[in-house]
């Protein structure tokens, strides 16, 4: 047992090197899939300009990208796992090599193939910024925006949920990709500002190069990745529980996958006034304010007397009306950097206990934030230059440009704050009562299916279940269904004396089972399951309210 501790820990150059891995690897996925979103609409406003309007490149963005939110989650796609069959090729030897790919490590392998997406990801991202990049005709370029922006809400998507899958350091997957995804959001635009303008690049060459992103992404995936099974070994060998310890089941199939879809839109219920409405208003207010409000806040230049104290810093700064919207844009993605990257550092109060207070407190933050910044538009819509003769047009206007600043800055706080902790409370934190209580009778409903399908096959009859028979006899039409149902929801000390008050009781075969709680045994396979669901279907407002806030 010791040699093969030390002959973990040598691939590695010691133990802890694994969380490091951990949070490298999602940290390039966040930088590299967000950095192509900026990317992309920076450069499609340069390279489209007047030949289309600016409401047509957001529509050819946003539909992609509302579509995969809104049925990714919920579609069963056909398994073309064989497709990929290579990759588990080097399984064996993972833990001997530096292995990757987590997703086909063996754990709930029939949910989700990451292979296969990223693989798409990564195909789309490049035949479409080459669509962008060298195509004349604007219907072929509105396909490429379309094709990146699958490429980027995709990839999104399915990194939140890959982060899942390391439930034993769930800190480092999704600590890594929320400062990744934050830090991108300043490095894409700088990339290609710098690239345009200060070294004479076309938009079209920066746009054909940034095609090679998704290669590098697929290379961290397969190469550099470590394999949730080494992340547990790791775990278990540093000797910290940086979370409970897992509790293996028997399930290696579909345990989202074969649900209904009705019965995975029970489960969402649940979030969507604690977890995806904060999230929406938040991102809703931020869009109205940076794309609508934003660009029409022009202090008069040079500055009048108003601001005399701080003419100096304020001319090195804003030399030219161009230059306001740039810098209030980089001050508002900084701030949200900070907020993302916060997740590492700290979290918002109320996880453990499932309150939503601290969101909804980040909501009327932006309300106040949102408004102060609308009257300081209204402010300089018309008085602007209307005291010039008197040497103070901007008398009426509300805030110094500093203030603006702070403003603008404590909104993608708010913003980046909100983001990281939602999906930090999916990926981590308990989960509502109800969502537990729609999960075990959905899968009871479909463990009941199966069962009559058995038995009725077994008789030489095929007889589909009665739909409308009464939601409660799912529960109750045979021992072994009832003993895999109350061993889900009850600790395992408690089975036996469960069993026998429901053989005792005379209406045990119409009372429900009583409500799951976290604190409950759960598989790991089921819980990471759920919340591998679950993570992936939060952002579909999100997604809205960016549609309908451009």
């Amino acid at each position: 047992m010791g040699s093969q501790v030390e002959q973990r820990r040598g691939v590695f150059g010691g133990t802890f090197a694994v969380p490091t891995l951990l949070f490298f690897s999602f940290w390039m996925f966040g930088t590299l899939v967000t950095m192509q979103f900026g990317v992309v609409l920076t450069a499609a406003s340069d390279l489209v300009g007047n030949s289309a309007p600016p409401g047509l490149i957001l529509f050819a963005y946003t539909l992609p990208s509302v579509l995969v939110r809104a049925f990714v989650p919920y579609i069963k796609f056909p398994s073309i796992s064989e497709i990929f069959s290579f990759v588990s090729l080097g399984r064996a030897s993972n833990l001997t090599s530096g292995g990757t790919g987590a997703a086909d490590s063996g754990e709930i392998s029939r949910e989700i193939n990451y292979a296969a997406r990223l693989t798409v990801c990564a195909t789309s991202s490049f035949i479409g910024l080459q669509l962008l990049a060298w195509a004349d005709n604007v219907g072929v370029r509105m396909l490429g925006i379309a094709l990146a922006s699958l490429s980027s809400n995709l990839g999104d998507m399915s990194f939140y949920q890959l982060a899942t899958r390391y439930p034993s350091m769930i800190g480092c997957s999704f600590g890594g990709y929320a400062a990744g995804s934050g830090a991108a959001g300043l490095l894409g635009s700088f990339i290609y500002t710098l690239l345009t303008s200060s070294f004479g690049v076309t938009p079209s060459a920066v746009l054909s190069g940034i095609g090679l992103i998704p290669t590098i992404m697929l290379l961290t995936y397969f190469s550099v990745l470590p394999s949730s099974k080494v992340v547990r070994e790791a775990t278990v060998i540093s000797g910290k529980d940086m979370d409970r310890p897992p509790v293996q089941g028997t399930s290696k199939g579909e345990i989202i996958g074969g649900l209904r879809l009705g019965d995975k839109i029970r489960m969402v219920r649940p979030m969507v006034i604690g977890y995806m409405t904060p999230l929406a208003i938040l991102m809703f207010l931020e869009n109205i304010t940076t794309q609508g409000i934003l660009p029409t806040i022009l202090f008069h230049l040079p500055f009048s007397k108003k601001f005399t104290s701080y003419a100096g810093a304020l001319m090195s700064i804003f030399k030219s009306l161009r230059d306001f919207y740039p810098v209030f844009f980089t001050v508002y993605q900084s701030a949200v950097f900070f907020g993302r990257t916060s997740i590492t550092l700290f979290r918002l109060p109320g996880g453990n206990s499932g309150s939503s207070a601290a969101y909804w407190a980040l909501c009327l933050i932006e309300v106040g934030l949102f408004l102060s910044l609308l009257n300081q538009s209204w402010s300089m819509a018309e008085p602007r230059f209307a005291n010039t003769a008197n040497g103070n047009p901007d008398a009426n206007v509300l805030f110094h440009p500093f203030v603006v600043v702070v403003l603008i800055f404590t909104m993608g706080l708010c913003g980046g704050l909100g983001m990281s902790n939602t999906y930090w409370r999916v990926s981590k934190k308990p989960l509502p009562v109800s969502v537990w209580q729609a999960f075990d009778k959905a899968s009871s409903k479909s463990f009941c299916q199966k069962e009559r399908t058995i038995d009725t096959q077994e008789d030489g009859i095929s007889t589909p279940l009665d739909s409308e028979e009464d939601e409660n006899s799912y529960f109750v039409p045979r021992p072994r269904l009832r003993k895999l149902v109350s061993s889900r929801t009850y600790p395992r000390g408690s089975q036996e004396a469960l069993l026998q008050d429901r053989a005792d009781s005379p209406r045990s075969s119409s009372t429900s089972l009583r409500e799951p709680s976290e604190a409950d045994v759960r598989p790991q396979e089921e819980e990471t399951a759920v919340r591998e669901f679950l993570i992936s279907t939060i952002a579909l407002p999100d997604t809205l309210s960016y549609a309908v806030g451009k």
